[in-house]
C-alpha cells in the first residue's frame, strides 16, 4: 500500500494533531478525531491518518476553512465573587472576559468556578495545557480555602476523604485541614460541579466564602481580585512538568 506524500519521511514537519492544536481546536486527542471524521485537507487533500504531517508552505483546512497556529498564550486571573467563568452569558450577568483586555478574549477558561467562588482560573489556547490540567487521568491538585458558617468537627474529616455521594456523584478531597475553626483547606483531583459546596452540605455546613489558590504548581500568590497576569515560559513550562502539585 502506498503512503500519502503527507506521512513519507516521518522526521519532517509537524504532527497534524499537534498542528491543529496549536490553531485553537483543542486537544491533540480531540484533534485526532477531527482527523479521523475526514474533516482534515492538506494542500486540498484529505487526510485521516494521524501520522501525517505538516510542513513549511502546506496548508491546511478543517471543514473547508484555511486554519493557522495562534500564539500560545496563558494567563491567571483571580476572580472575584459574581462573575460567570463563561465568555456570554444568556442572563447578562458580568463574566470573567470583562476583566480582561480584548486580546485575551479568544482564550479559553481551563476549569471552571462558580458564581459566588473566587480565586485562582487559568485562561489559555493551549489545547494541550487545557487538556493536561483538566482531564481526570491527571489527577492535578486543586487547593481552596473554604469558610464556613460553624465550628469544623474533625469527625467529618473521613468522610471527606474517603467520599461523599451527592448529586453529581462520589465527591473525595485528598486533603483536609482546619486552619482555623471556620476555615479549612481542601485540596482535589476531581472537578465535579460546585463538588465542594455540594461536599460541606452533605455534612451540614454553608459555604460562606470559597476561594480557589493553587492549581497544580501554580500559586495564586498576591495577585489582587480582578486582577490578571501572564504567564512566563518557566510557569508553564513547570505546570507541563509538575502539574500535579506544588513545585519541588
Amino acid at each position: 500500500m502506498s503512503k500519502s506524500p503527507h506521512q513519507e519521511n516521518s522526521h519532517t514537519g509537524v504532527r497534524l494533531n499537534r498542528y491543529l492544536a496549536s490553531c485553537g481546536l483543542g486537544s491533540r486527542r480531540s484533534c485526532e478525531t477531527i482527523i479521523s471524521e475526514g474533516r482534515v485537507a492538506i494542500n486540498d487533500q484529505q487526510v485521516r491518518e494521524l501520522g501525517s504531517r505538516v510542513r513549511t508552505g502546506d496548508e491546511v483546512t478543517v471543514d473547508g476553512e484555511v486554519v493557522t497556529p495562534e500564539r500560545e498564550m496563558t494567563i491567571a486571573l483571580h476572580k472575584p465573587p459574581h462573575y460567570v467563568s463563561t465568555r456570554n452569558d444568556p442572563q447578562g450577568r458580568p463574566t470573567v472576559f470583562d476583566l480582561v483586555p480584548k486580546e485575551f478574549k479568544h482564550l479559553n477558561h481551563v476549569g471552571r468556578l462558580d458564581r459566588e467562588s473566587e480565586g485562582l482560573l487559568i485562561l489559555s489556547n493551549s489545547g494541550d495545557l487545557a487538556h493536561r490540567l483538566t482531564h481526570p487521568s491527571t489527577k492535578v491538585e486543586k487547593e481552596y480555602l473554604v469558610q464556613i458558617d460553624r465550628v469544623f468537627d474533625m469527625k467529618d474529616r473521613a468522610p471527606f476523604i474517603r467520599g461523599i455521594e451527592t448529586e453529581e456523584g462520589i465527591a473525595k478531597a485528598i486533603a483536609v485541614q482546619a486552619l482555623e475553626k471556620r476555615l479549612i483547606r481542601v485540596v482535589l483531583q476531581q472537578g465535579l460541579k460546585r463538588q465542594i459546596r455540594l461536599m460541606f452540605a452533605a455534612r451540614e455546613y454553608k459555604v460562606k466564602r470559597l476561594i480557589r489558590v493553587r492549581i497544580g504548581s501554580l500559586e495564586l500568590g498576591n495577585l489582587k481580585q480582578g486582577k490578571w497576569k501572564r504567564l512566563t515560559e518557566r510557569d508553564i513550562r513547570v505546570l507541563e512538568t509538575n502539574p500535579i502539585g506544588r513545585p519541588d
